[in-house]
């Protein structure tokens, strides 16, 4: 009788495990397969009143880790610093940005020379939760020319992101910090996409279930004249 009892207990509970819980196992198989990715928005130029560029983007390749993955793996912090040329405390310094989910990946480094790129992307599988994007970073084709009234753009503050997260701000944002990137931040800014991407074991790219193109933020031309 106890052999029985211990079978139908074991039948009972391979029952639930295959039937009445198999959608929620399922669904975090899913979840754990599936990264979700924000693509940045390109931020609006910034014309003189003749149509010269006064201020535009240029595209660099963008190191990020994240934090979770470099946890399960501490040895990819010494091996990504080596690669980069930095210390692992500095990588860890970053990776404790509370700015940025423990889940998603922190910069680490950017403009990236292209070799390193391709070598980290060739070798996904040694530098787990280690990825390589393209993003876009302000640029000056008349170097300070007006700087004192075109400003700057930085990382979004904790402070700047509780009020502008309703308006759909992200950590890691660039906002306008001074001058007209400032006062204009809100036609500037665009609009972020998201891409969501199949990983596998090894936390390689396999598909892209989908994509959400990012919005462009809109030019601005001044009256001035370079």
């Amino acid at each position: 009788l106890s052999t029985m009892a211990l079978f139908a207990g074991l039948l009972a509970r391979l029952y639930s495990l295959q039937v009445l819980q198999a959608p929620t196992f399922e669904q975090a198989a899913v979840q754990n397969s599936v990264r979700t990715v924000a693509i940045p928005a390109p931020r609006g130029l910034i014309l003189d009143r003749n149509g010269t560029v006064l201020v535009g983007n240029q595209v660099v390749d963008v190191v990020g880790l994240s934090a979770y993955e470099a946890y399960l793996h501490p040895q990819v912090i010494p091996r990504l610093a080596k690669v980069l040329g930095v210390t692992p405390a500095q990588i860890k310094q970053d990776l404790a940005n509370s700015q940025y989910s423990t889940y998603e990946p922190t910069p680490i480094a950017t403009g990236v020379s292209q070799a390193t790129a391709v070598y980290l992307k060739e070798r996904v599988a040694e530098f787990p939760g280690v990825v390589v994007e393209l993003q876009t970073e302000r640029y000056y084709p008349l170097g300070d020319t007006a700087a004192h009234i075109l400003g700057y753009v930085g990382p979004i503050s904790p402070s700047q992101l509780a009020k502008l997260a309703k308006y759909g701000y992200a950590a890691g944002d660039q906002v306008g910090r001074a001058g007209v990137e400032e006062t204009f931040n809100q036609y500037l800014h665009g609009q972020a996409g998201s891409e969501q991407l199949v990983v596998n074991a090894y936390g390689e790219v396999v598909g892209v279930r989908k994509r959400v193109a990012p919005r462009p933020g809109g030019n601005l031309v001044l009256t001035i004249s370079a």
